[in-house]
């Protein structure tokens, strides 16, 4: 019986099905150069626009980052303070002290509130986080700062999705989303080739069911407690 678990796409195999799935090019054809690299083109923009959807569990990451006495800001991005790729967002942060082992949770704060502070150094037990993203890199302000290094400040954030730069670049997807980058993707290049406003129309809704569907397998099978947050 079957043993392995591994199956997966190339950029270019990708690529070539979705040509397949819209009659662009036959079963033993292969994609010219310019059609591989239109298609490229869109099927990046695609998947950076899904990054807006931020539901996806399998891009939720952790990191770490030992804190410093009176730093009231650290970096964020490859390369930086601390070295993750820019989040898109963060999910959930907390403050462990290694002395006792309590975890403090973080509260974000907007970016008014952390601007109005009269005094952005005040040093004590953090208990809020001011997160700014940017475009390339971000920053994270906590508030009260740190007094001791015996604190660690631990982050859940939503990670961005990696480009398709080669043509052996694999997705940064589960296996469980193929078809709906597959399927979405020929939706997309479907106006550059013939076909039809009816196949256009027909191909859209097949698009959103697989990307509904893939969506559908990511969401969280747990309750979800909303409660007040009382200032």
């Amino acid at each position: 019986m079957p043993s392995t678990y591994d199956f997966s796409y190339t950029r270019d195999q990708l690529i070539t099905d979705a040509l397949l799935h819209i009659g662009a090019i036959g079963e033993e054809d292969t994609p010219t150069t310019s059609q591989v690299t239109n298609a490229s083109r869109i099927l990046n923009a695609m998947v950076k626009a899904w990054q807006a959807d931020g539901l996806q569990l399998w891009a939720r990451k952790q990191t770490s980052k030992a804190l410093t006495s009176g730093v009231a800001s650290y970096t964020i991005g490859t390369g930086l303070t601390i070295d993750v790729p820019r989040p898109l967002r963060l999910l959930n942060a907390y403050i462990r002290d290694s002395a006792t082992g309590v975890d403090t949770p973080l509260s974000p704060m907007p970016k008014q509130t952390y601007e109005e502070l009269s005094l952005k150094t005040s040093s004590g037990t953090s208990s809020n986080y001011y997160y700014d993203p940017q475009l390339t890199n971000a920053t994270i302000y906590l508030y009260p700062v740190v007094d001791t290094t015996t604190k660690t400040l631990h982050i859940t954030y939503h990670s961005p999705f990696a480009d398709f730069d080669s043509s052996t670049d694999t997705p940064d997807f589960p296996q469980e989303w193929y078809q709906a980058i597959k399927i979405n993707l020929a939706y997309q290049i479907a106006p550059s080739f013939s076909v039809s406003i009816r196949e256009r129309t027909l191909l859209r809704q097949e698009a959103m069911e697989a990307k509904a569907s893939a969506l559908g397998f990511d969401a969280e099978d747990t309750s979800v407690i909303f409660t007040p947050a009382i200032r």
